[in-house]
């Protein structure tokens, strides 16, 4: 059965934002380097360089060579928890369906209620058009296998959002731009009619 979950690195950079927020960190303060944050959240130093990319995109921390990762702004850490918080109640009818598909025990029913509740949550985001989603499948001998979408410039190139990855048997949802491509996800993305031929040409050819 799919199950929905965070990143690693989203969740790190809730955390070391929230510790913003909490005073743990000051601004203008020089944060440990990305081996002592991955010994501390018993991660891989490529899921710390992610997470703070995350905070660097949204000015949280600035990362320089040669003073290192250095916090910026409470105000933009504040707003980064808050822009997560906001969509805190569509987090839980998402849990409210995965209890639902549990109790049921129906592989294919479960799969088709969480792409029903997908389209509803387009339908309700401006931002993102409203059409039936795409989806196509990642092999091995396809391009740029273990690349990022912001990598690729995935939606400038094709024209399409990824709304969701299928990984094995978890459903990621809004995957963000510095999620990998891995050798067996199927995509979900939404776009004009001539973005799948887009996506097909930019892992195919």
């Amino acid at each position: 059965m799919a199950t929905i979950k965070m990143a690693s690195y989203q969740k790190i950079a809730l955390s070391i934002a929230q510790d913003i927020v909490d005073g743990k960190y000051a601004v203008g303060e020089k944060l440990s380097g990305r081996s002592t944050l991955a010994s501390r959240y018993k991660v891989s130093s490529e899921t710390i360089r992610k997470a703070m990319a995350v905070l660097q995109d949204v000015q949280v921390v600035s990362i320089k060579p040669s003073s290192g990762i250095c916090i910026q702004s409470a105000l933009k850490a504040k707003a980064f928890l808050e822009q997560y918080t906001s969509a805190h109640s569509i987090k839980e009818l998402r849990n409210d369906l995965l209890e639902w598909m549990q109790r049921q025990k129906q592989e294919a029913d479960a799969m088709r209620s969480t792409m029903r509740k997908l389209l509803d949550m387009t339908e309700r985001q401006e931002a993102i058009s409203p059409f039936t989603p795409f989806t196509f499948k990642l092999l091995a001998s396809m391009n740029h296998i273990g690349q990022t979408s912001s990598d690729l410039q995935f939606w400038q190139v094709t024209g399409a959002t990824i709304i969701a990855i299928l990984r094995g048997d978890e459903m990621l949802l809004s995957p963000g731009p510095y999620a990998e491509f891995l050798e067996g996800d199927l995509l979900y993305f939404i776009g004009p009619k001539e973005s799948y031929e887009r996506v097909k040409n930019l892992f195919v050819n």
